[in-house]
């Protein structure tokens, strides 16, 4: 066969060759020709002489020629010759007759270069436009090719199967049963033996294919009914016929990349797990279970050389001994076969998992990520299930080994995707995955109230994840971190847990605060919500002291209760104190547009706002609280705090000012009235210090605007207040002199005013 292809291919060689030879002669004839008419007639070259600058133009046929004559023709057009016989029949074309297009002018003045030259680029775009009609039509001859091949063959053996039913329906009232199994086994095997034989012969024929994996499928459902519904055979044998089976089914693929057999064997091999759940006894439950461990590994080991079928068949494997494990935990109780069924379920579903996240250190896919986690998973529900059967008194602590176990090693694997700058997507799904597996295993612990959560162990094991966010500067493990630092110490605050959980939540706090404050310093919101939580663990302790037994009376409880106060109000004074707001100067920032007084100024406003919440805070004790001393303690304490950020002048700003003289005209009004002075005491020393805040607002011109003009308004407020309301018919010497003092330092605003009037005109003129 092979020297019969090669004749005809140098017989191919040879034709080719004969038609350039001819080709050659005639163009050498055509030469000759033209040569000859120039020489004849020399007017013919002068004229190409004078005409050579302008463009050349089609010659064309005279309206006078003789239609008749085939030999007038314009002057250097040359009528192409008809082919011989030799080239019109040819072995290229089968000896069917070469079409010749006789009569077509041709200009005989191209060079033979010319000429091939757009012979090659014709044959060039003649190539690209069957590669690109190949590549259009490939991804559709493909699925054209997978639905006529695989698909339709389990269809055609599907249906061939019902078919059988239909006609064994038929026949059932006439036959005995060991008739039927033979026919069953006898129509089976013609089929598979027919698809086989006639397979080996033709292989590129897809029909036969199909008709041998239709016969194998109408084998493996003979054995099943034979066994299940007959009961002709014992569930062993028909265990032991379904292996023979599925190990002959594996050597009818075509090759690795045969899915339809593929399919075939794991769909049996999935129908005789589901239907184990009809055999009731308990002597068969271990066989069975080897039948399973013995197909899944012959299974995994045939396919291992596709890849797809490998991971494919890794998830069938786990899933299936999965499925026969809830099947057998639903039927049994307390059996000690169970048990083995769990740790083989366990095992497998593990194995599975270290294999791929291992293999994926060694070379790199990110299909594994995806088949990992399928057996993590696979593996959780086969040892709640195992749990659940047992009846452990105590597994919190084991489950939560057990579940954090796979968490550890997906955050070790995102670790080495992150050094190796590896995935994007993949290590986002990975972050959530081992979060959440991280937030299951700690919710044992949390139910339990192990000592792993009371003690706050498992705070310090979390905030490791904080760590390495930091050192490493990535945002995602700091996320992940704090997430669940937050999640376990929500827990702890409802449960209400002992103060050893919330001093160590204090002091993990307080480290990371000095971590962002002083050696980072280059994120606000990191400041920000430490700053925040910190102060929100230095109020929950104080709680919880309040709770403990010796704070049984109320005495204690206020005391508690003023220092726990005392240390938020001065932690907050300390921020400020030491210009926690401050922020490393950062070049990409100041590129940006962004000054040094706007970094950091968001920080400024909280600490503001929380000096504003102690403020308010301690005038509520100074009014609710009963004993003198403590009204007196409180009372400082709200005068320092308000102190404590006066407005710098270089650095201060208008409503700085402003709000600063609002917080001390509120703090006057608020302890007068705490300590029941009387109504006129109260707007002498309001309008008193309104003097204070026009004498300061002439003092800063720039800046003391504002703050002008909230002294006049309160002093026209509170001498209205004194016509209005504290004037009355009681004519004391006291009450006299209060209005003369009233009367005293209004003339004094009005004083102050014309003053700074005279002086400006001064420096005007």
């Amino acid at each position: 066969m092979k020297n019969t292809k090669k004749v005809q291919e140098l017989e191919r060689e040879l034709e080719d060759l004969r038609l350039k030879i001819y080709t050659l002669e005639e163009g050498l004839k055509n030469a000759e020709t033209f040569i000859n008419n120039i020489k004849n007639k020399p007017d013919f070259g002068l004229e190409n002489h004078a005409n050579s600058g302008k463009p050349e133009e089609d010659p064309k046929e005279s309206d006078d020629r003789d239609d008749s004559s085939d030999d007038s023709v314009p002057l250097g057009i040359q009528r192409t010759p008809a082919s011989p016989t030799r080239a019109q029949y040819s072995k290229r074309t089968n000896n069917i007759p070469l079409i010749v297009i006789d009569d077509i002018p041709i200009i005989q003045n191209i060079t033979a270069d010319e000429s091939n030259e757009s012979n090659e680029s014709n044959e060039s775009n003649e190539s690209n436009e069957s590669i690109s009609i190949k590549s259009t039509t490939g991804k559709k001859s493909n699925t054209e090719s997978w639905i006529g091949k695989i698909l339709m063959g389990f269809l055609a053996s599907l249906l061939v199967f019902i078919a059988l039913i239909t006609f064994a329906k038929v026949l059932l009232p006439y036959i005995t049963d060991t008739i039927k199994i033979i026919l069953m086994f006898v129509v089976s095997i013609i089929i598979t033996v027919t698809g086989f034989i006639f397979r080996q012969k033709k292989p590129e024929n897809t029909f036969f294919n199909a008709l041998l994996a239709c016969g194998s499928t109408c084998i493996y459902l003979s054995i099943l009914v034979t066994g299940i519904y007959f009961k002709a055979i014992s569930w062993i044998v028909m265990y032991v016929l379904i292996a023979i089976w599925a190990i002959i089914n594996i050597f009818f693929r075509k090759n690795i990349k045969d899915w339809l057999f593929f399919a075939i064997g794991n769909l049996g091999y999935l129908i005789s797990i589901i239907f184990s759940i009809g055999q009731n006894d308990k002597a068969l439950i271990i066989p069975v279970l080897i039948y399973l461990v013995m197909i899944t590994a012959f299974y995994q080991i045939v396919h291992w050389k596709n890849k797809y079928q490998r991971h494919a068949q890794n998830v069938i494997n786990a899933f299936s001994i999965l499925i026969f494990q809830v099947i057998i935990s639903n039927k049994y109780e307390k059996i000690i076969e169970i048990n083995i069924i769990g740790g083989v379920a366990i095992a497998f579903s593990f194995i599975g998992f270290i294999a791929y996240i291992a293999s994926d250190f060694f070379k790199h896919k990110t299909i594994h990520f995806y088949i990992a986690s399928v057996n993590i998973m696979i593996f959780i529900l086969s040892y709640f299930l195992f749990v659940n059967h047992i009846h452990l008194d105590e597994p919190y602590f084991t489950t939560f080994i057990v579940i954090i176990i796979p968490a550890i090693i997906l955050e070790i694997t995102n670790i080495y995707w992150k050094r190796k700058n590896l995935e994007t997507v993949e290590s986002v799904l990975n972050f959530i995955f081992s979060g959440l597996l991280f937030a299951l295993a700690t919710v044992f612990i949390i139910v339990k109230k192990h000592f792993v959560f009371e003690y706050g162990i498992i705070l310090v094991v979390y905030s490791v994840i904080i760590v390495y966010g930091v050192i490493k500067k990535d945002v995602a493990f700091k996320i992940q971190g704090w997430a669940l630092v937050i999640y376990c110490m929500a827990f702890g605050i409802l449960l209400m847990l002992n103060m050893t959980f919330s001093i160590v939540a204090l002091i993990l706090t307080a480290s990371f605060l000095v971590v962002e404050a002083v050696v980072y310093n280059d994120s606000e919101f990191n400041k920000i919500f430490n700053y925040c939580l910190l102060q929100g663990w230095i109020f929950i302790i104080g709680l919880q002291a309040e709770d403990n037994s010796f704070a049984d009376n109320r005495s204690h409880d206020v005391i508690i209760s003023i220092v726990t106060y005392s240390i938020m109000a001065l932690f907050n004074v300390i921020m400020i104190l030491i210009k926690f707001y401050k922020m490393k100067d950062k070049e990409e920032k100041e590129e940006k547009g962004e000054n040094k007084e706007e970094r950091g100024k968001k920080i400024h406003i909280v600490l503001d706002i929380f000096n504003l919440v102690f403020l308010g805070h301690g005038g509520n004790m100074m009014i609710i609280s009963n004993d003198y001393l403590y009204k007196i303690l409180y009372l400082a304490i709200v005068v320092f705090l308000a102190c404590i950020n006066f407005p710098v002048k270089d650095k201060g700003s208008r409503e700085r000012y402003l709000y600063t003289a609002i917080k001390f005209a509120l703090i006057i009004f608020m302890s007068l009235s705490v300590f029941h002075a009387p109504n006129f005491v109260i707007s002498i020393c309001m309008i008193a210090f309104s003097v204070i805040c026009v004498a300061l607002g002439f003092n800063n011109r720039l800046l003391g605007k504002y703050i002008r003009i909230f002294g006049l308004l309160m002093t026209l407020f509170f001498v209205f207040k004194f016509i209005v309301v504290d004037i009355s018919y009681d004519t004391s010497v006291m009450k006299a002199v209060s209005y003369l003092i009233s009367g005293i330092l209004c003339f004094g605003i009005s004083a102050i005013y014309n003053y700074f009037d005279k002086k400006q005109r001064r420096i005007n003129e």
